[in-house]
């Protein structure tokens, strides 16, 4: 058996003295790998799930915008409806996809309306009342409609309903 080399002063080198061994035990190879790979497992989950948040908050406020400006463009319509009948109270063509910002709306007049029959006229009699009707949308889907029951006399609207 060799004995350990002597240091300078003659004395043997102990134990403590000699260099660590650049071989491990077989126990602990690859566990600082393994924790590595589980803490960058970790972290790329939650990256992706702050990724999803930020995607969905993104998308229900882009369709809370769209829903905002879908109500105004509906509203567009009938404010228009209403100044053609003011100028013209037997105008009752509508319009079909008319542009309007980043959508459409779409407008159809009929006679009479829920207030007629309320007052007692009849079909025989000029209509004091007409319902207008405006549907709008923003592609891809975007929708809104609201119905308006305008009085031609008074020049104001009865019922709104959406």
């Amino acid at each position: 058996m060799s004995e350990p080399l002597a240091n300078q002063t003659g004395q043997r080198a102990s134990s403590a003295q000699r260099p660590a061994s650049p071989v491990k035990h077989k126990k602990e190879r690859g566990g600082t790998l393994f924790l590595t790979c589980m803490l960058l497992l970790i972290g790329t989950i939650l990256l992706a799930g702050l990724f999803g948040l930020a995607a969905a908050g993104y998308r229900s406020t882009l369709a809370s915008l769209q829903s905002a400006q879908v109500r105004y463009i509906s509203e567009a319509g009938i404010v228009r409806a209403i100044a053609r009948l003011d100028a013209e109270p037997n105008w009752r063509n509508g319009w079909q996809a008319v542009p309007f910002g980043a959508g459409t709306f779409t407008v159809r007049i009929e006679d009479g309306g829920l207030a007629d029959s309320r007052i007692g006229l009849t079909q025989q009699t000029a209509p004091r009342f007409v319902t207008i009707h405006s549907d709008a949308g923003i592609p891809p889907r975007a929708k809104h409609k609201i119905r308006v029951v305008y009085d031609l006399q008074q020049k104001k609207i009865v019922k709104w309903a959406e």
